[in-house]
C-alpha cells in the first residue's frame, strides 16, 4: 500500500468519525431539548391550572360571603320590624298567658334568599347536581 493511499484512507476514517460524532451529538441534543421543553410546558400548564383554581375558589368564597351578608341584612331588617311592631308587647306578657296575635310578614322580605336559593342549593350544597 502506498503511503498516499494510507493518508487518504485516514482522512476518510476521520471524516466518518467526525460525521458520526456530530450526528450523535445532534440527536442527543435534540432529545434533551425536546424533553426539557415538554417538562417546562407541563410544569407551566400545571402552575397555570393551580393559579386558576385558586382564583376561582377566592371568587366563590367572596360570593358566598356577600350572599351571607345579604341574608344577614334581610334577617336584621325583619327582626327590627318585628321588634317595633310586637316585640315589646311579647316580652312584657306573663309566661302563663298565651299571646293572642298572629304575626304575618306583610310582604316578601326575603328577596335575596328567594332569588338566590336555587343557585346556592344546587351549586354549594349539592355540587354534583350543578354539573
Amino acid at each position: 500500500m502506498c503511503p498516499l493511499e494510507s493518508i487518504s484512507l485516514l482522512f476518510v476514517i476521520t471524516d466518518w468519525n467526525s460525521l458520526l460524532s456530530r450526528l450523535v451529538g445532534a440527536v442527543v441534543g435534540g432529545v434533551i431539548a425536546a424533553v426539557s421543553t415538554m417538562w417546562a410546558a407541563s410544569r407551566g400548564a400545571t402552575k397555570a391550572f393551580e393559579y386558576s383554581q385558586t382564583l376561582q375558589k377566592g371568587a366563590e368564597d367572596e360570593a358566598t360571603r356577600r350572599f351571607l351578608r345579604a341574608i344577614q341584612a334581610e334577617i336584621e331588617t325583619i327582626w327590627s320590624g318585628y321588634q317595633s311592631e310586637i316585640g315589646d308587647r311579647f316580652q312584657a306578657m306573663s309566661v302563663e298567658k298565651g299571646f293572642p296575635l298572629n304575626y304575618r310578614l306583610g310582604r316578601n322580605s326575603f328577596t335575596v334568599y328567594d332569588s338566590n336559593a336555587q343557585f346556592w342549593v344546587t351549586s354549594k350544597m349539592m355540587p354534583c347536581a350543578a354539573r
